[in-house]
């Protein structure tokens, strides 16, 4: 049978001390990961805002052209400065 002892948490057992700080270092990996997927999901939910936006500014566009072709020139630049501003949300949002 091996000697076995329970050693008291003692600044001359760092073996103890070892294990806490993998333990602090540990937690702060799962808040560092924790923090990197909410940062992720953001970006996600604010890109598919933005392509929303953005087929909803195509769908307006397009029933616009329909009714005033003479204006298709105006409308179509109209919808890509709206588009631009879209895009530059989204990047925005992603700093």
């Amino acid at each position: 049978m091996t000697n076995l002892s329970v050693q008291p948490y003692n600044s001359r057992f760092p073996g103890r001390q070892l294990g806490k700080a993998l333990d602090r270092m540990e937690a702060g990996s799962i808040v560092a990961r924790r923090a990197d997927q909410l940062a992720i999901e953001r970006a996600v939910e604010t890109t598919e805002c933005g392509m929303v936006g953005i087929a909803r500014i195509a769908l307006r566009e397009a029933a616009l052209m329909r009714t005033v072709p003479h204006a298709a020139q105006r409308l179509y630049t109209a919808a890509e400065n709206g588009s631009a501003v879209v895009n530059i949300r989204i990047i925005e949002a992603g700093r």
